[in-house]
This record gives C-alpha cells, structure tokens and sequence, in this order.
C-alpha cells in the first residue's frame, strides 16, 4: 500500500436573510433565504482521484478509469454544486381569541464533509493512493484449488507479478473513489400547528411534521452485476474465457488469471474487481409525525408539559453508523431497500415538571 500525504480542503459560504412581517394585529409572516455553498475537494498537489465513467482504459478499451484531477482543467475532485438555494416561509395567525394556528415550510441543505476522517483513504483510492490485493482464498477467485497465488506468484512470494506502482489507474482491482456528479443532500421540511388556551393557565396543541430527504449521501457499489442478470443464479459462477487475460497482470485473481466468472463480464466495468462510489447521492427519507401536548404554564409554583408523539420513518439507505451498515438490497435500485429506519420511534411520551419549593425568604 502506498499512503501519501494529502493537503486537501474546503471551503464554505452560507449567507442568509429573514425577516418578520407583523402584517395585522392578529397575524404575523416570516419569510427568509439562505444560500449555502461547499466548494469539492481540493489538494495542493493535486493527489485526488475520481471516476471517470467516459474515460477509455487504454489497456482494455473499456469505458471507465481512474483519473487523477488537475489533468482537464479542473483541480476539483467533483464538480461544484452552487444552485443550493433555501427558501423559508412562516405564519403566526390568532384567528380567534383563545386560538392560533401555526405553519410553516423550508428548504435545508446538508453540506459537509460525508464522514472525512484523518486517512487519506476516506478521499478515494487510486492514483497516489495504491493497494495490490492478493487472493489466495475467497468466494471470487477464480482457481478451483485453494490457497492459489496469481499468476507468476508462489505463497513465498505473492508479489512476484508486481505492484500497482502509483500513480496508478488500479485497473484489475477493487477501487473507491469520487464520481463527478456530487450532489448535496437536502430536505424539505414542512408543519402546521393549532393551539388553544383552555381554563387553569394551560395550552393544548396539536401539530403535524413532516421531513423529506433527498440526495442522502451513501457509499455503493457502482460496478454491480445488471439486476435482470440475477435470474442466471449459479451460472452467474461459471467459469469463463477471461477476455483480460495477458493486459491485466496486476490485481485480483478474477482478472488476472485465465479463466473469470461469468458475473465479472456483466459488469458495468468489468476491467475492475469493484468499484464503490463513496457519497453517492442517491439516498430518500421520510418523515412524518402527528403531535399533542399539554402544558401548565406557573401557577402557584408548579410548572409541567405532557407530550405525545406518533411517527413514522423511512428511508432507503441505511443510517452512517446504524447498525445494517452500509447494506442494500440492490444498488441499482434502492426501492427494494425503502423500510423503516433505524431511529424510527412509533410512540413517544415525554413530560416534565417545574416545582418552585416554598421555602426560603420571598416564599
């Protein structure tokens, strides 16, 4: 593995405006916008890789390789993301004496990171950053024996057919990197509210919530076998003339040896083992929520608030540090995947209390 130092950065700008219109006596607008911008990574010596899904390999002829950014014009590792414009809008309206009613809708963008943490291995592999993988023993490996070095290998030395020297392309092994086409992920987020002062210093209110994701990022495989090929079952395992073999010399035993699966050819890339996509945004949720509550506001000390809440949340990609990981169905189509999310809470009873003791000068 070769483990280089990457200087990379961000930038981000986030200007708003809102304001509060008392347009009557009884009723009350907010509106405001916000524009929020991250710009893509970039690295001072241009050591970042993306996918490039047009690109020819030159040593297949396949469409799709790994580049190194900086080499078209551009030192972005995807293209920058700048229409991420957010609306809100708010009322307050007492259309009775003891009644008002509350509503309200925005737009919120997410920018960040996606998880970036302090290894230069979260920004992608290839390029600068290499791995030679070798199989001896694995539900992938070609070679019926086990315990099977590549070609030109011994167990002694399972190096012998050489390295991916970088920078490199990695064409013959598994890869994660950027795409191009980053999306920020967003929601929509909308309510509406009725309060009613009742007798006894006490409100009641009931409102609804809902919550829609788009965009969620998710880090996938984008080099799955075709979901209408899956009916193949086990002939998808069968062992097959490897059309690579002799180009691809470095890499996994799936694409160095003679002999492949018949999946690997049905690959959208099938020069490459894998190819995962990291923040890939393609990620839906949903939210929605029917609320109660009750409060008491202070009156002889003794202050208290009882709440309810019945909800109902999905989504088709797993949460970052849920525990289905990072597991779907079907990467190429996450419909299959939309369930009930793992900080879904169906019921949920909340309460507290203030109690001002009578003890003490002034009580």
């Amino acid at each position: 593995t070769g483990d280089p130092r990457f200087r990379a950065s961000q930038r981000y700008f986030a200007p708003y405006v809102q304001d509060d219109w008392k347009l009557t006596n009884r009723l009350t607008v907010n509106l405001g916008v916000r524009y929020d911008y991250q710009s893509p990574w970039i690295e001072k010596d241009d050591q970042l890789t993306f996918f490039d899904e047009e690109a020819t390999d030159p040593l297949t002829g396949r469409k799709g390789i790994v580049r190194l950014v900086g080499r078209d014009g551009s030192r972005y590792q995807t293209d920058p993301d700048r229409n991420n414009i957010a609306p809100r809008l708010g009322f307050a309206w007492q259309f009775a004496e003891p009644m008002v009613v509350r509503g309200g809708f925005g737009v919120v963008y997410y920018p960040g990171s996606g998880g970036i943490g302090s290894a230069p291995s979260d920004l992608g592999g290839g390029g600068f950053l290499t791995a030679t993988p070798v199989n001896l023993v694995g539900s992938s490996t070609p070679p019926a024996a086990p315990n099977t070095p590549p070609p030109g290998a011994s167990l002694r030395s399972p190096f012998n057919s050489g390295y991916f020297e970088p920078p490199a392309t990695a064409i013959g092994a598994s890869v994660t990197t950027a795409f191009r086409d980053l999306k920020t992920p967003h929601a929509q987020m909308w309510n509406l509210s009725l309060q009613r002062e009742l007798p006894g210093q006490m409100i009641l209110e009931v409102a609804y919530v809902a919550t829609r994701h788009h965009d969620l990022w998710l880090n996938i495989s984008r080099n799955a076998v075709p979901s209408n090929a899956l009916s193949q079952g086990t002939a998808l395992d069968a062992l097959v003339p490897n059309p690579f073999f002799g180009k691809i010399r470095t890499g996994d035993s799936l694409l160095t040896a003679a002999n492949t699966r018949a999946s690997q050819l049905l690959k959208p890339y099938p020069q490459y083992a894998g190819v995962t996509r990291f923040r890939d945004s393609i990620g839906e949720s949903w939210y929605n929520g029917f609320t109660s509550r009750l409060e008491r506001r202070s009156a002889s000390g003794l202050t208290y608030q009882v709440s309810y809440t019945l909800s109902r949340e999905e989504d088709t990609v797993p949460e970052r540090f849920g525990g289905r990981g990072s597991s779907v169905i079907d990467p190429n189509d996450l419909s299959k995947s939309k369930s009930v999310a793992e900080d879904d809470r169906t019921h949920v009873l909340t309460s507290y209390f203030i109690w001002e003791l009578p003890i003490g000068p002034g009580h």
